[in-house]
């Protein structure tokens, strides 16, 4: 579900719990992605890469007071909870070191500054500027998780890669030969790779 209070995440609120992040990366609104959700394996592979990178820190929340062997609160206080949240200045960053450029963080860019360089000047531009549809996302997704599958020898008919060492292998390769391409970066593959082999799981799942 596409984000509907633009101006409530963009501005009044400082900090995210990491899965409103998450959302946030990929323009959904927070507390919408469910199990069977599109969405649901590629924002929970933000929030690994979110925490792997540091970007979360962990807040106590729902304090009580303590008490002494009486009974009586002595004046300081334990946490009952805790969760995990992202600054929006250090989600900007990271979004931007991983070419993610979601709306709420990004709002003066539009799709077509964001693909432009990839847009052939006789292609209609009105065309590229339309956002990519779940159903679009989860089919590109699904595509690469098969090519993955081909090169692993993972189905039937099809030996293995004499090549294919590791994914973390494929990710160096691909990262540098194609470096400087937008979306080809190693972090970024090193988030899509496995959104896309979740995203292929869960397909295979429902058939």
């Amino acid at each position: 579900m596409q984000i509907q209070n633009i101006a409530l995440w963009a501005k009044l609120k400082k900090e995210y719990t990491v899965d409103e992040a998450a959302c946030l990366v990929c323009d959904q609104e927070p507390g919408t992605i469910g199990e069977g959700d599109p969405y649901y394996g590629i924002v929970q592979s933000i929030k690994d890469q979110l925490e792997a990178d540091g970007c979360c820190k962990t807040v106590n929340t729902d304090y009580i007071p303590n008490a002494d062997w009486r009974g009586i609160p002595t004046g300081t206080k334990r946490a009952l909870n805790s969760k995990k949240i992202v600054a929006r200045e250090r989600l900007k960053v990271w979004c931007a070191a991983n070419e993610h450029r979601p709306k709420v963080l990004f709002p003066d860019e539009s799709a077509k500054e964001e693909f432009s360089h990839d847009v052939p000047r006789e292609v209609d531009r009105e065309e590229t500027d339309k956002p990519i549809s779940k159903r679009g996302e989860k089919t590109y997704l699904n595509i690469i998780g098969a090519l993955l599958d081909v090169i692993k020898g993972d189905c039937p008919g099809m030996n293995r890669h004499p090549d294919f060492k590791s994914e973390a292998d494929l990710i160096k390769i691909i990262g540098d030969k194609y470096s400087g391409i937008f979306g080809l970066s190693e972090r970024n593959l090193s988030s899509k790779l496995p959104a896309a082999k979740r995203s292929l799981q869960d397909s295979t799942k429902d058939t």
